[in-house]
């Protein structure tokens, strides 16, 4: 994997230059710069918001990233407009007998989300799964976090459970749930999964009339 390759490039619903490319080491401060602009806000992350994170911590984070993307045990990308990354987005591959599984997360600055950001990132993060050689991809997010609920299932992500009550989020409880992607676009009736609809299948869900939303 060539770090700080370039992905993609194009233009927000506002008008923004935005683009798309793997992280590379120099990418340091402006990740340092966009997590604790996340963690300011309390969003929809996992990571607590008890302190800011460090120089040093980012360090220790990006060098083991870039080492796990090195395997192909990861990717992880981000999205730049206006000298600063305003999205990341990253694959896991599972352990052992899930190492055809990956688990994908996302997050977006506040402002650049409803700009169809959430959508090109989910689509190269479907095609890097692939890349990978992965056959599912999973993404775990917060029940409450309608945005993201959306675009899981616009991007033909199928709800395959949820685990109540699992998150602590602004003082109360919520569900977390387990969204899947079949890479293989295959049928699996039993969860209402459809092919792709570049597949020409028939029974291949609608879009739903409703702009691009992110996934934060």
């Amino acid at each position: 994997m060539e770090f700080g390759k370039l992905i993609k490039q194009f233009v927000s619903k506002s008008g923004k230059e935005i683009t798309l490319q793997v992280v590379e080491d120099n990418d340091l401060q402006l990740l340092l710069d966009f997590i604790n602009r996340l963690i300011q806000e309390d969003t929809y992350i996992y990571r607590e918001t008890d302190s800011p994170v460090t120089l040093d911590e980012e360090r220790l984070w990006l060098s083991k990233t870039l080492e796990d993307i090195a395997r192909n045990d990861q990717f992880y990308f981000v999205a730049k407009a206006d000298n600063k990354i305003v999205g990341v987005g990253n694959i896991v591959r599972g352990w052992m007998r899930e190492r055809e599984q990956g688990t994908f997360r996302m997050s977006i600055d506040k402002n650049y989300r409803d700009q169809g950001l959430g959508a090109e990132m989910t689509q190269v993060a479907i095609d890097s799964a692939k890349n990978m050689g992965l056959r599912i991809l999973k993404a775990w997010i917060f029940a409450d976090d309608e945005k993201a609920v959306y675009l899981a299932k616009k991007m033909n992500f199928i709800e395959a459970g949820r685990l109540p009550q699992s998150i602590y989020f602004k003082e109360k409880y919520i569900d977390e749930i387990l969204f899947f992607r079949k890479l293989e676009d295959i049928y699996i009736p039993e969860y209402g999964g459809m092919k792709d609809s570049e597949t020409g299948d028939e029974n291949a869900p609608a879009e739903i009339e409703r702009s691009d939303e992110d996934i934060v």
